[in-house]
């Protein structure tokens, strides 16, 4: 017994204490805190990745959030004109970042670029005449949606989710300009042949100012920026940056459909449900649709490479399958429709919002399946 009480006293004479047994079940502790720190830093890096990837989605999808909890800030933005200036630097920061080489790709894609105009101009339109013919009370829910589908495609969108997906960029912006430019005079005529006369009075000359305004004069300064710029350092130094350009560029795109769901807020929560749900509904089919469609026309189409028509084959799907808010709600505030007014511009809502999710989520997917 002396022996064991010998065995268990320390070299400094003291006995060894409970703190001492417990050294092992210390380390276990140790190990299992740096497990755990480990892990949480994996989760952190897991979750920037996910922002990363979806951050197009996910801002999109909390700017409408924001603007339907609490729409005075966006309205105020609204009313300030900013939405435009938002359009306006999306396309001079597209000039900015567009190099020589992209617009040689856009050249080469010319039959892209001409399947594009068709669809954007001759073909959605005509689904107008397959909407009317839906039996739905009231009928201006209809009719909204048909006036539609006989814009342009959207002035922003079409092109920061190209970029995004990293397809071509520059012939989404060909596209966009050169399709919204035409529509001034193809769109009237769109909307007599397919839906009927409505005694609408086409803004023609204050949308073409505004289009310039917009899409073209800031596209050409950025473009004109980036020359100066590259005449005193090299091209790279932009093109290093242009990850943080499209993020830049993703914010700019996410802040218009946060003030414009703010300025529709009280006409949304004005509607009865059932309309609200049959607009949304119909917004998700004709998207659906005008997908289908030009997935199956661009697969019509090789001009080169695999990746360069892949390329192409994505900014096209895009960029024609969309149509915008703005010469949407321009054409139907001419019309003398009263209190049907609104509900002239509720299925343009809900198709314009809808379309942009949609195709958030396209885009991720796609640049899911490049890095698998």
């Amino acid at each position: 017994m002396e022996n064991l009480c010998v065995s268990l006293v320390g070299a400094t004479g003291r006995p060894w204490t409970s703190s001492a047994i417990s050294f092992p079940r210390s380390k276990r502790q140790s190990e299992l805190n740096r497990r755990v720190i480990a892990a949480a830093s994996m989760s952190r890096q897991e979750i920037k990745r996910i922002v990363s990837k979806n951050f197009v989605s996910l801002a999109l999808i909390g700017g409408m959030s924001i603007g339907m909890l609490e729409p005075r800030p966006g309205q105020f933005a609204q009313h300030l004109g900013l939405s435009r200036w938002a359009t306006a630097g999306i396309f001079l920061l597209s000039g900015f970042t567009l190099q020589d080489g992209d617009i040689n790709k856009a050249l080469e894609a010319w039959p892209f670029a001409l399947q594009g105009l068709i669809s954007i101009l001759f073909i959605t339109p005509a689904a107008a005449w397959l909407v009317m013919q839906i039996k739905l009370n009231p009928k201006e829910l209809v009719t909204g949606l048909a006036i539609f589908c006989c814009a342009p495609t959207t002035l922003s969108t079409g092109v920061s989710l190209t970029q995004l997906a990293g397809a071509n960029k520059a012939l989404a912006l060909a596209l966009t300009i050169s399709s919204n430019l035409l529509a001034v005079f193809t769109m009237p005529v769109s909307v007599s042949l397919w839906i009927g006369k409505l005694g609408i009075k086409f803004p023609a000359s204050k949308l073409f100012r505004s289009l310039v305004q917009t899409l073209v004069l800031p596209f050409a300064i950025g473009k004109l920026l980036r020359e100066v710029f590259c005449f005193y350092h090299p091209a790279e130094s932009i093109d290093r940056h242009r990850e943080e350009i499209s993020f830049a560029s993703a914010l700019l795109l996410s802040s218009v459909p946060w003030m414009q769901i703010s300025s529709s807020r009280s006409l949304l929560l004005q509607l009865d449900a059932r309309n609200l749900i049959a607009a949304l509904f119909l917004g998700i089919a004709l998207h659906f649709m005008f997908l289908a469609v030009n997935m199956f026309l661009v697969s019509l189409i090789k001009t080169g490479s695999k990746e360069d028509d892949e390329a192409s084959s994505r900014a096209v799907i895009l960029v024609a399958s969309q149509k915008t808010l703005p010469v949407s709600v321009a054409v139907v505030e001419t019309l003398k429709a009263g209190e049907g007014s609104g509900l002239l511009v509720l299925p343009c809502i809900a198709a314009h919002f809808s379309q942009i999710i949609l195709d958030s989520i396209l885009v991720g997917l796609w640049n899911r399946g490049k890095e698998d």
